[in-house]
């Protein structure tokens, strides 16, 4: 017999994205925040989600991404998994995700 633990960030490889309105069809523009809460909830996260960055001004928060980036130009529009959509924000802006019971806390560890 063989066990493995997979934590709830590992799920959201096996789930596309899908747009926080719910229409694939003309995907909008939303704040980093919003697109990380519709992520985290995905994968069963109740709690807050805590930030912890490096700005050099407004909130990176605030921030606005198009939805259509996280879909293949292909023509079938083929979504990115919610993971890969986390991996690429978290990769472009320096930060790294720990969970928490039912929080989620984003560091950038230049912040510290």
């Amino acid at each position: 017999m063989q066990l493995e633990a997979v934590d709830r960030i590992s799920t959201l490889e096996q789930i596309n994205y899908y747009c926080i309105d719910g229409d694939n069809e003309s995907p909008k523009i939303k704040t980093i925040h919003s697109i990380l809460y519709h992520i985290f909830s995905q994968a069963g996260y109740t709690g807050n989600i805590y930030y912890q960055y490096y700005s050099f001004g407004n909130s990176m928060l605030d921030y606005n991404l198009a939805e259509a980036n996280f879909f293949d130009d292909d023509d079938e529009k083929t979504p990115w998994t919610m993971y890969e959509v986390l991996e690429q924000i978290c990769l472009f802006f320096g930060w790294s995700t720990v969970p928490y019971g039912k929080d989620v806390y984003i560091v950038d560890y230049q912040a510290i």
